[in-house]
């Protein structure tokens, strides 16, 4: 009878130990690309807060280390704005015009139009939309900080794809120390087997930026950060291609995203803006030629060179007490 019980006991403990370990499992999420480990509860809530899963694919253990202090987490609000882009070509010189739309133009617009005059073939009409929101989320903890995320997206591509500058700047605080990022995504074609083009199914391609980027351009503060811009390039698509009798198909891009996060003191005001090159632009000329102030595009992105401001579309900007 002892025996038994023995026997019954070590298998129980067995069944406990085997029980622990699966839960410890289920926490355990994974080591991303840069060794970093997350939690369970620490991966909802980076989810939670407003990165992609290909963000936290790719965050650094600062940038990890940076959002320790999160507890409570609440959305506290949101700013966002419409926008129809028009961009004639002609002769190989563009012009664009932007505009702001109500939501349901927005939504209810074709993502794209385009004309050609066919009584001149040198130029071209196109249409297109986008989206601006900065959105923010009390993080609780010791310092209660807010997470701030300025993000744009596209409706459809535009036919100009050259170096895009998204943007923040403050007042009433600064952005935290080590908590700023960003990422550009490509939404393109997906295709099935046979190289046929899945019908509004897309495969999506995020480059993340840390701030060793040589695209960022900062603007240091007293104890912080007064602005962070990341200047990046629109893919071209290709991401992925489809093997068939005549050669490779490439992906074509249908739309694309980009976001900057970042941590500032509660009371801060931020202030985000995005800017679309209007032409084709040389990443050297405009990563750091800007300085960040009321005056500048968007509300943000201060060129003194005329000619470099001229570059962008001058599209307006969104801001938030957060």
């Amino acid at each position: 009878m002892m025996k038994k019980q023995i026997i019954v006991s070590v298998v129980l403990y067995m069944l406990c130990l085997i029980m622990s370990v699966n839960v410890f499992a289920t926490d355990k999420i994974f080591t991303n690309h840069n060794g970093v480990i997350f939690s369970k509860a620490n991966y909802d809530k980076f989810i939670k807060i407003g990165f992609s899963e290909k963000e936290i694919e790719d965050m650094t253990q600062e940038l990890y280390d940076a959002y320790q202090d999160m507890e409570d987490i609440n959305f506290l609000g949101a700013e966002v704005r419409y926008f129809k882009e028009t961009t004639t070509l002609r002769y190989g010189m563009s012009n664009v015009i932007v505009e702001e739309i109500t939501q349901e133009e927005y939504e209810t617009e074709k993502t794209t139009e385009t004309m050609i005059n066919l009584l001149d073939l040198s130029a071209s009409h196109e249409t297109t939309y986008k989206k601006l929101e900065i959105t923010s989320y009390s993080l609780g903890g010791v310092h209660n900080h807010r997470q701030v995320n300025v993000i744009l997206n596209w409706k459809k591509v535009p036919k100009i794809k050259s170096y895009d500058i998204i943007a923040a700047r403050t007042v009433g605080g600064e952005i935290i120390n080590n908590t700023y990022s960003g990422s550009f995504t490509s939404k393109e074609t997906k295709f099935e087997d046979d190289c046929v083009v899945l019908p509004n199914t897309y495969n999506y391609y995020t480059t993340n930026y840390a701030p060793t980027y040589s695209g960022w351009n900062i603007a240091d503060g007293s104890l912080g950060k007064k602005g962070v811009g990341l200047t990046a390039k629109l893919s071209s698509g290709g991401a992925a291609t489809c093997q068939y009798d005549l050669g490779l198909i490439p992906s074509v891009p249908m739309g694309y995203s980009s976001v900057i996060h970042f941590k500032v003191p509660m009371g801060t005001t931020v202030y985000g803006s995005y800017q679309h090159a209007s032409k084709s632009v040389d990443f050297s000329s405009v990563r750091k030629a800007y300085t960040f102030n009321d005056k500048g595009l968007g509300n943000v992105i201060y060129f003194s060179n005329n000619s470099l401001a001229n570059s962008y579309d001058g599209m307006g900007g969104v801001s938030l007490k957060v």
